[in-house]
């Protein structure tokens, strides 16, 4: 764990949606904290996809970096932020989860509403 420079990520191994991937947004700890680098497929770089037990269609595999080298303007954030830059993008993924779950619930009352009212129109109908 060395300071950042134009050289390399540190041998090691993530699990990740990296069967498809292009690039990859690895957290590194590095002596000033954790710090974020965009790291593109490149030599030093391997993926091999695993089995899991919910769809093959996720591409789940393991990333393994071998001398991987990656230049400093690669960095996210700032040197020793990583963990800020990281929390953020929770935030942004705990709205899209808010925003599917309201909207299904949403159906879900509509079509609860559509089936009580069909009911009560068939009964007072006689139906």
């Amino acid at each position: 764990m060395a300071r950042l420079a134009d050289a390399r990520v540190e041998p090691g191994r993530w699990i990740t949606n990296g069967t498809f991937a292009d690039y990859f947004t690895v957290g590194c700890k590095t002596d000033g904290g954790y710090t974020v680098i965009f790291v593109p497929r490149c030599d030093g770089l391997s993926t091999k996809p695993i089995k899991t037990a919910y769809s093959a269609t996720a591409g789940t595999a393991f990333v393994t970096f071998d001398k991987a080298r990656v230049p400093l303007s690669n960095t996210l954030g700032k040197e020793g932020k990583g963990m800020s830059v990281i929390l953020s993008n929770f935030n942004h993924e705990r709205w899209m989860i808010l925003s599917m779950s309201l909207s299904t619930q949403r159906l879900i009352v509509e079509e609860c509403l559509k089936y009580a009212h069909a009911l009560t129109v068939s009964l007072a109908l006689g139906r």
